[in-house]
């Protein structure tokens, strides 16, 4: 439970992704996104953009980036000339609060969106920009509480609900029986929303957040079932461990 390395930033980050030895890390007030060796967190470059860049993905000389606040728009940049094209549909023009996921192997870009009562998720082809398919329940959207996409196998898992990675009109299944129970981890054994823990076969809830009466922020389950909770108590963020195979609670780590 020791921290490896401590790298200060320089504004406050969106979102991190990891690409081969790098770490990119985004900053929407400062528009750009800053490379860090994955090995000592030294930082070796930086990103510039014209907009914020909060959602991102990176696909070789190209990147798709998303704005970062309600109505936003997302864009396709080619890194080495500059090109820059906005993904959009017919109709819509901006996304809310919008994640940013490529399949590359399906050469598919997922838009999903979220901090809406009308919340959907956009399959865009990510060489053409042309709109494939949209899931949005009712013709409305969900209420999506998480900034967050999953891909797992031939599947995305968004908001509280599993799909098709290549047709977001196919429904693969739900968990929990609330929309407000949108996703913030999935492994091939679990997948947790903000309404609880389930096994990500059965659908089984194994924990439910509500009834238990834990207040928890984001969660990481490693592959040794070490489940990690981050939760606040007043001021303080804490991070508690839990092993599930042995039952016993690891120290928690406090103030970070």
């Amino acid at each position: 439970m020791a921290p490896i390395y401590n790298a200060p930033l320089a504004g406050i980050p969106a979102e991190m992704n990891f690409e081969d030895d790098k770490i990119y890390i985004s900053f929407p007030d400062l528009c750009r996104i800053d490379v860090f060796s994955k090995s000592d967190c030294v930082k070796v470059s930086s990103i510039y953009f014209d907009h914020e860049v909060a959602s991102f993905c990176l696909d070789g000389d190209y990147i798709y980036y998303s704005e970062k606040d309600q109505h936003c728009k997302v864009f396709k940049k080619n890194l080495s000339t500059g090109e820059l094209k906005t993904v959009q549909t017919d109709k819509l023009y901006s996304f809310y609060y919008p994640k940013v996921y490529l399949n590359k192997e399906d050469r598919i870009l997922y838009i999903g969106e979220s901090g809406s009562s009308g919340s959907a998720i956009y399959y865009f082809d990510a060489d053409t920009l042309a709109l494939k398919s949209v899931f949005k329940k009712n013709d409305y959207g969900i209420m999506n509480h998480t900034r967050e996409i999953f891909h797992f196998g031939d599947e995305i898992f968004w908001g509280s609900y599993r799909l098709s990675d290549t047709n977001a009109k196919e429904l693969v299944g739900k968990y929990g029986t609330a929309d407000y129970g949108s996703v913030t981890f999935v492994s091939d054994e679990m997948v947790s929303t903000c309404e609880g823990l389930f096994l990500t076969d059965t659908y089984e809830c194994v924990i439910h957040y509500f009834d238990a009466g834990f207040d928890f922020e984001y969660i990481l389950v490693s592959e040794s079932y070490n489940v990690f909770f981050r939760k606040r108590i007043g001021d303080e963020n804490i991070i508690i461990g839990i092993n599930f195979e042995l039952q016993e609670a690891l120290g928690p780590i406090k103030n970070f």
